[in-house]
């Protein structure tokens, strides 16, 4: 037990004060005197020896160094898009360096290649890979292969887009170094060749915190940090590589333009001598569609205009 106690401190900086292992006295007077009733308990004391918090230390977990001064839980503000991209600009774009997994280039026993993250994302659509789940990711038709899946299609038809990992590793008990190493392990055995950045905690955590702590995440960062999104898993999961570039306004720009392709405006007078039927109705009730078929077949002189009606009280009535 002693040596296991002697691993745990390790964790710990050196300037850190411990109760001996071999004192089983002061343990239990300290443990009787402040009433521990859990097994992992954390008291925030002040100068005056005044306890200012007594809980379990999630806050360590949550929020990190950004907690400080402990004495209560802080209410995390939602952070805007401006506020994120000003985030990982001044974080991240300008002083990370990336490192790429299994690159597909690299000679055995080269140099790692490296890279600035603002260099990779200069004219690329960068997605940010929150690593949270240990082996949940892994699992077979779990979210990483898909991506992995995407990145590929993605490379085979000349779409600009990085995928650079994010090493969380809060809700484990490894050490940073035995994290990372199991999921570059991962990544080499399935020739998995993305980037990574390395573990910085204060910045990982405020990622993770942004993103609500969603395990699998995706954000999709555009490129020289034009636009931010936390989108990108569910739009990468939903359409594949036809997504690209992974975010709602991006999904929403090209839907309109597979819409124009397959549309034409015409004036109502080029479809004389034609008879006209003018139908009025509901975007949610289009009860014509299901007919619609069967009346040109019936009627092939016929051509139908819908019109949309814009009193929300007579949306049932078509």
């Amino acid at each position: 037990m002693n040596c296991l106690f002697s691993n745990f401190l390790s964790a710990f900086p050196p300037s850190c004060l411990v109760v001996p292992f071999d004192d089983p006295n002061r343990l239990d007077y300290i443990c009787c005197y402040l009433d521990v009733r859990l097994p992992c308990e954390c008291f925030i004391v002040d100068r005056s020896s005044i306890a200012l918090l007594r809980v379990y230390p999630d806050f360590a977990v949550d929020q990190g160094a950004d907690s400080f001064p402990f004495c209560h839980r802080n209410e995390l503000e939602f952070m805007s898009k401006t506020e994120l991209q000003k985030f990982l600009k001044t974080s991240i774009a300008s002083t990370t360096v990336v490192h790429k997994i299994n690159n597909h280039n690299h000679q055995e026993g080269g140099n790692e290649e490296e890279l600035c993250f603002s260099k990779l994302n200069e004219n690329k659509v960068v997605g940010l890979y929150l690593w949270a789940e240990g082996n949940c990711c892994i699992a077979e038709g779990s979210f990483i292969h898909t991506l992995n899946e995407v990145y590929e299609q993605c490379r085979g038809t000349q779409k600009e887009f990085e995928i650079v990992v994010v090493y969380i590793l809060f809700a484990h008990c490894f050490p940073s170094e035995v994290y990372q190493g199991k999921v570059d392990k991962f990544m080499e055995e399935n020739k998995i060749s993305w980037w990574r950045m390395p573990f910085n905690n204060s910045i990982c955590r405020k990622i993770w915190r942004i993103c609500g702590y969603v395990p699998d995440c995706l954000v999709i960062v555009g490129p020289c940090n034009e636009y931010v999104d936390l989108y990108g898993r569910e739009i990468l999961k939903e359409f594949g590589s036809d997504g690209y570039p992974f975010t709602i306004e991006g999904l929403i720009s090209n839907h309109v333009k597979a819409l124009g392709a397959n549309t034409r405006m015409i004036t109502v007078g080029s479809l004389q001598p034609r008879n006209i039927l003018l139908y009025f109705g509901s975007k949610d009730n289009l009860l014509i569609i299901q007919h619609l078929q069967k009346l040109y077949r019936e009627n092939p002189n016929i051509q139908v205009v819908y019109v949309q009606r814009n009193n929300e009280d007579n949306e049932a009535i078509d």
